[in-house]
């Protein structure tokens, strides 16, 4: 029965992953002009529970970025890191009470701001550590310096590179580049997966590393934003399994059942 059991499993699988064949080629096709300098994005899971310690412990302005006159392409990047940061388990965007552009004219500092502008900019804020960047457009392609302003620790920074065509605050590429940037100023985003289930308890695996149990049929895991694979062993040692993909936007909803079950 066991061997009947894992055959459909394994053909349901085979069946989920032939369907979502083209979703991941369109959205590979898209990334491929997007690229993280130094990093590729991060897709280890950790066994961080969504329902964990309060991202609103952790409030992280993200002050703005410098672009001149590509507004829209600033406004935009801005827009997907504070998103990405309020989407994560881990942070929480705050808000800034004055403009970017107002806090570096008001601090009397040239348009790209350097290191004095900032510490100007934190005295004048009381903030002791905040997001912000600047960005030139060229042929149509963005190149992007990220900072993280700490006052008391050294700054990190991240590149990044991608079509000028991500202007839309909708765009789940530009909110994937925005997370894996942060990630490499902050540590890795994990985003929450809740996972339901027709078997009342389990052993859940995300990319082969145990991140949880399965309580009456539901769990609360994490994972970084990308493409994953998740596994879940009953106590008769019988799998459950299936990939998936993290999206920024919103939580991820699995249903890991040996009969196909209608996602809600």
């Amino acid at each position: 029965m066991s061997r009947i059991v894992s055959s459909v499993a394994n053909w349901l699988t085979r069946v989920f992953v032939l369907l979502t064949i083209p979703i991941g080629a369109a959205a590979a096709d898209r990334l491929q002009s997007g690229v993280i300098d130094g990093s590729q994005s991060t897709s280890t899971s950790e066994s961080t529970d969504a329902g964990g310690e309060s991202a609103t412990d952790r409030p992280l302005p993200v002050i703005g970025i410098a672009a001149g006159e590509n507004t829209e392409q600033g406004l935009a990047l801005a827009w997907a890191l504070r998103q990405a940061l309020d989407s994560s388990i881990e942070w929480k965007s705050a808000t800034v009470e004055y403009s970017f552009d107002t806090l570096v004219s008001g601090s009397g500092c040239p348009q790209l701001p350097d290191s004095d502008c900032l510490a100007k900019i934190a005295k004048k804020t009381n903030l002791t550590r905040f997001i912000w960047g600047r960005l030139s457009v060229a042929k149509g392609h963005i190149k992007a310096h990220l900072g993280l302003y700490e006052s008391e620790s050294a700054n990190l920074n991240a590149q990044l590179e991608y079509s000028a065509k991500f202007t839309d605050t909708f765009d789940e590429d530009l909110l994937r580049l925005a997370s894996v940037a942060l990630g490499q100023m902050l540590g890795p985003l994990h985003f929450p997966v809740i996972v339901h289930s027709r078997e009342r308890t389990g052993e859940l695996l995300v990319d082969d590393v145990s991140v949880g149990r399965l309580s009456d049929g539901i769990a609360k895991v994490s994972a970084t934003a990308g493409d994953h694979s998740i596994r879940l062993v009953l106590p008769d040692a019988t799998t459950i399994a299936r990939s998936f993909h993290i999206r920024v936007d919103h939580p991820t909803q699995l249903r890991l059942d040996f009969i196909d079950v209608p996602e809600g």
